[in-house]
C-alpha cells in the first residue's frame, strides 16, 4: 500500500482532481477514476487531470484529461487554467511569460498567468469540417441542414406529444460541441435535450451540448451538458464554442463575457483561422493523500 498525493482544484465551479507524476508514480485507470469521481463515496470531480514529464523539452509538462466516467477527453479550458496555476504555484514555471503544456495528441496549449488566480489560455483554431469534429451531417434520419445558414443544423425532439425543432451549430475546439441559442435558458430542458443530441449517431464520439442565451452583443449566459460528466457548473471549451457559433450567427462581438453557473470568463475570437483566447479564474481547493494498492 502506498500514498498518492493529489490536489483538488476548480475553475468557475468546474472541479478537478489533479495528480502529478513528477515526484510520484501514477497511471490512470478507468475504474479507479470512476470510483474517485463519486461525490458521495469518493473525492468528487468533473474531470481528473494527470500531469507527467513532457516528451518535448519545449513544453513544461504533458497533461491528459479523464472524464468522471473514466473516458479520456482531448481538451478542457477550465482544466488547462488550473494546470497553469498548479505548475506556477509549485515552481515548475515562473508564470511571468507564456508557457506551453503538451496534450495527448502531441499538440500544445499556451497558458499565461494574468494575476494570482486569473489565467489566459489559447484554446486553438476552431474546426468546422464535419469529418474532423467528428460529425456526419448527411445522417438525414436524424439531422437536417438549415438552408441558407452557415454551419446550422436541425433535429426534432418530441415533447408532450408535440415535435420541437432544435437548431444548432457544430464546432470542435479539441473536443466536439453542438451549440443551441435559446430564448430563455432557465426554462430550457438542458438535461433532456442535451442527452438526446449527445447520443445522436451523427456524432460517432458523442458531443458536448451547449445552451446559450444572448443578453447583449458582449455577453451571453451558458449551460453545458458535457460528455462523460452531464451538466457541469462551467465548461471552458463550451464557452469558447458558444462564442464562436454566436459570432457565426452575427449575434456577438469579437470579445464576449460568458456567464455560467460557476462564474464568468472572457472569450475573444475575431474570425475563422484565428485562435480562441480564454481568460478566467483557477483556484486550489485542498491537497490530500489517498492510499492505493
Amino acid at each position: 500500500m502506498s500514498m498518492l498525493t493529489f490536489t483538488k482544484m476548480q475553475g468557475l465551479g468546474n472541479d478537478f482532481m489533479v495528480i502529478e507524476s513528477f515526484t510520484q508514480s501514477f497511471t490512470p485507470d478507468a475504474e479507479r477514476i470512476r470510483q474517485w469521481s463519486d461525490r458521495r463515496f469518493g473525492v468528487g470531480f468533473d474531470q481528473l487531470l494527470w500531469l507527467s514529464p513532457a516528451q518535448d523539452s519545449r513544453h513544461v509538462a504533458c497533461y491528459r484529461i479523464f472524464n468522471a466516467d473514466g473516458t479520456e477527453a482531448m481538451q478542457c479550458g477550465n482544466g488547462a487554467r488550473c494546470i497553469g496555476r498548479f505548475l506556477v504555484d509549485r515552481g515548475y514555471h515562473t508564470g511571468h511569460d507564456p508557457f506551453t503544456v503538451e496534450m495527448l495528441n502531441g499538440d500544445a496549449i499556451q497558458i499565461q498567468q494574468i494575476s494570482v488566480d486569473q489565467y489566459a489560455i489559447e484554446i486553438g483554431v476552431p474546426e468546422f469540417l464535419p469529418q474532423n469534429i467528428p460529425f456526419d451531417p448527411t445522417d438525414a434520419t436524424q439531422v437536417n441542414v438549415v438552408a441558407n445558414q452557415q454551419n446550422q443544423y436541425q433535429v426534432s425532439i418530441e415533447e408532450c406529444g408535440k415535435r420541437q425543432d432544435i437548431q444548432f451549430g457544430v464546432v470542435s475546439l479539441g473536443n466536439p460541441h453542438a451549440v443551441i441559442f435559446v430564448e430563455d435558458l432557465q426554462t430550457t430542458p438542458v438535461a433532456e435535450w442535451g442527452a438526446y443530441i449527445q447520443h445522436l449517431t451523427a456524432f460517432p464520439e458523442q458531443v458536448n451540448v451547449g445552451f446559450a442565451e444572448r443578453t447583449s452583443e458582449q455577453q451571453i449566459k451558458l449551460r453545458v451538458f458535457e460528455r462523460g460528466s452531464g451538466e457541469t457548473l462551467a465548461c471552458g471549451t463550451g464557452a469558447c464554442a458558444a462564442m464562436v457559433i454566436g459570432r457565426q450567427l452575427g449575434l456577438l462581438d469579437s470579445t464576449v463575457m460568458v456567464e455560467q453557473q460557476g462564474g464568468k470568463s472572457q472569450i475573444s475570437w475575431k474570425k475563422e483561422g484565428d485562435s480562441v483566447s480564454l481568460v478566467g479564474p483557477a483556484e486550489d481547493v485542498f491537497q490530500a493523500q489517498l492510499s492505493i494498492a
